[in-house]
């Protein structure tokens, strides 16, 4: 059975993957935090993790997916949807693992910059595309996702549900973040894309 580690588990997208397939995979849980002032910390840590474990593959579901226009820290969101994968592809290559990591199609279909997340995730792809990189890389350009566990309310398919269950007949319904031209992806359907990989 493949060695797999997780790191992000409580993303949603994360927890489905877990639950949908623990029986087929064996899943090892990384809990530290990133942090781009200690990379050569973590770095180290992981690796002497992933030795330990005899793991074949990380999974990076860890992501700051806030795309609002109005952002207070950037730094945040290049720590987590850059500097992040960029340390997990050194450990890949160092002790020669497969990494599975996740842009998004937000930019794609246009060079219009639409917020501080599609930014980070552009620059990721600039870097994988720009560089040599020496281990196994899986990348998906993925939609935006919606499905089970996902809890995030800022986000419109949540937001949309959230108030629908909470309005009674007589009041309006405010659905946050409407003004948005989205394509998305059920998470079930990305999973399985994710497994065959």
């Amino acid at each position: 059975m493949n060695k797999t580690l997780i790191y992000g588990h409580k993303s949603f997208i994360s927890k489905n993957f877990l639950n949908d397939y623990s029986n087929q995979l064996n899943f090892y849980l990384y809990k530290d935090r990133y942090n781009k002032k200690r990379s050569n910390i973590f770095e180290k840590k992981i690796r002497s993790f992933l030795k330990k474990n005899n793991i074949n593959y990380i999974i990076n579901f860890a992501a700051n997916n806030n795309n609002s226009q109005k952002i207070l820290d950037f730094n945040k969101i290049l720590e987590s949807n850059f500097y992040l994968p960029l340390s997990l592809i050194k450990v890949c290559e160092k002790l020669d693992l497969t990494l599975v990591l996740f842009l998004s199609k937000d930019m794609s279909s246009s060079n219009e910059i639409k917020n501080f997340y599609s930014l980070s995730k552009e620059m990721l792809k600039t870097h994988i595309a720009n560089t040599t990189i020496n281990c196994k890389l899986r990348v998906f350009d993925i939609d935006s996702v919606y499905g089970p566990y996902d809890f995030n309310y800022r986000r419109l398919i949540p937001s949309i549900c959230s108030n629908l269950f909470k309005a009674n007949s007589k009041k309006k319904i405010k659905i946050l973040n409407i003004q948005q031209k989205k394509n998305f992806i059920y998470v079930k359907k990305l999973n399985k894309l994710i497994l065959k990989s």
